[in-house]
């Protein structure tokens, strides 16, 4: 369960803290105020996009989110350096593709766990099988779809291979055959 989040020199936010309820916490507020940023911090730590460092508050040179979820504190920083750390654990070298796996482990969220400003309204405008595979992402049943689809491509790919194999034993006992009165 997250219960406060912290947000330092991102975008907008100079210092804002913000205890979430147990249950629901609503952020309302006039347009223009901050209130997507709050979710982009979010997303920058959870999921580490977006890069770069244009999210920067205009002058300052370094950032900082912190979040804690389950009794723990995950902190996102960026400055001279680029670092996550786990309850005073610090990690350096994660790269461009993610979180680090013990924190990706703690905070369990993917990118569909977020509703960017403009995106259209959560699965409404998609197709029943899209909204299917998104379902399947979440409850990881896409690895049985993969799966399958990894066991139908390499179904064709052996009865490509058996058809051509068919063939060439029906040329070799041709030739066999017109070779018979050697």
């Amino acid at each position: 369960m997250l219960t406060e989040l912290r947000i330092k020199d991102f975008q907008c936010h100079e210092d804002t803290r913000i205890d979430f309820d147990p249950f629901v916490t609503c952020i309302v507020g006039r347009s223009n105020v901050g209130k997507s940023s709050i979710l982009r911090a979010l997303r920058w730590l959870c999921l580490n996009k977006p890069s770069g460092d244009a999210f920067l508050r205009h002058g300052e040179k370094k950032v900082l989110v912190r979040l804690t979820v389950d009794g723990r504190r995950v902190v996102r920083r960026k400055g001279k350096g680029n670092s996550y750390s786990l309850d005073g654990k610090v990690f350096k070298a994660f790269g461009m593709g993610g979180v680090p796996d013990e924190i990706g482990k703690v905070l369990n969220l993917s990118d569909v766990a977020f509703q960017r400003q403009h995106d259209p309204p959560f699965w409404f405008l998609l197709s029943p099988g899209e909204v299917s595979r998104e379902l399947n992402k979440i409850v990881n049943l896409d690895l049985i779809d993969r799966t399958m689809g990894n066991l139908a491509s390499e179904l064709r790919r052996s009865k490509a291979v058996l058809d051509v194999s068919r063939e060439r034993l029906q040329r070799a006992r041709e030739q066999r055959d017109e070779l018979a009165w050697v």
